[in-house]
């Protein structure tokens, strides 16, 4: 299967659905995604958790600047679609920042999509508190 998403630039203030060709080819390679498999697993943000840092600070991603909002961008376009989605905690990094997990589901199955994200949670490491949170 070929690309599901348009590519559009990281550092990009426009969204993807102010795009004329959205949310049409978006719907339909999803709903053909879908159609095959029964979740789509993707990272939650571009980077791992980052420390607490006033909004519209820069965050860089693989040593370039992107801007704040773009971080975890990728997700909101199944806000834009109605794919219902959940973020669960993966593990920590070497510095124990939190790298997160986002399953999503097909458009109206919302409890479906919740009984397989329990899955993974019974496998991964235990959710441990970030100290001082």
């Amino acid at each position: 299967m070929g690309m599901i998403f348009p590519t559009t630039s990281m550092n990009s203030s426009r969204t993807l659905s102010g795009s004329p060709e959205y949310p049409r080819p978006i719907h339909s390679r999803l709903g053909a995604f879908f159609d095959e498999w029964d979740v789509l697993l993707c990272p939650h943000s571009m980077v791992r958790a980052f420390p607490h840092c006033e909004a519209g600070s820069p965050q860089y991603v693989a040593g370039q600047e992107v801007a704040y909002g773009m971080v975890s961008a990728h997700g909101t376009v199944f806000n834009d679609t109605g794919h219902p989605a959940v973020v669960l905690p993966y593990k920590l990094d070497r510095a124990g920042l939190l790298i997160g997990v986002q399953p999503v589901g097909k458009r109206w199955s919302e409890s479906r999509l919740l009984t397989m994200a329990k899955a993974p949670s019974i496998v991964l490491s235990p959710f441990q508190r970030l100290p001082g949170y």
